[in-house]
């Protein structure tokens, strides 16, 4: 059964890094962002660019209105859905994986199986972990958070921590109501 598993796992990681591997259009050494900053945001998703009446892009995040975006994405991608609070803690300690994962422009693909493993790319390798577990590998190096993932009402949920200790972002954080998910780094908040 767990030579049965663990096939399993490295079938949906050779299908991820296949789907990542056919929709690069760059070439392997030039980094490329993790989301196109031309895309047309989707449902539930706001790109904050927006025009002075000079016609001159602004500078600053102020104009947007981010109040309906529970997570934002480098400060240009709001995300409306809805975070989760665990373990007894005031603030917001997971955020739904899909979601996020779309706005990334990331395949995520989840086994049908009882252990529900998952399989993602991720800025700094593969991604395979197990629905509630604390453990996460990427590219075989196991990562633990404090906290597992979990499902609420069948949608997969991470801790926010995942994003930067995991998936590679700069820092990943709950600040004044939002969650700020930054592949630049927004400096120690730790």
């Amino acid at each position: 059964m767990k030579k049965c598993k663990m096939l399993l796992v490295l079938i949906l990681a050779a299908v991820v890094l296949a789907a990542s591997a056919c929709s690069r259009d760059t070439a392997p050494d030039e980094a490329e962002p993790p989301y196109d900053q031309d895309h047309e945001p989707g449902p539930g998703y706001a790109a904050d660019i927006t025009e002075n009446d000079q016609g001159q892009q602004q500078d600053d995040d102020y104009d947007f209105d981010w109040t309906g975006y529970n997570i934002i994405i480098d400060g240009e991608i709001g995300v409306a859905a809805n975070w989760h609070t665990a373990y007894g803690e005031d603030f917001p300690t997971h955020i739904p994986l899909l979601p996020v994962a779309e706005a990334l422009r990331v395949d995520v693909v989840v086994s049908d199986d009882e252990a529900q493993t998952v399989v993602m790319q991720g800025l700094t390798g593969v991604i395979t972990f197990t629905v509630g577990s604390q453990e996460f590998d990427v590219d075989g190096n196991v990562v633990e958070l404090w906290q597992p993932s979990i499902l609420v009402d069948d949608n997969l949920y991470v801790p926010i921590a995942f994003f930067r200790d995991v998936y590679g972002m700069g820092n990943a954080a709950w600040i004044g109501g939002h969650v700020y998910l930054d592949t630049h780094g927004m400096g120690d908040m730790h």
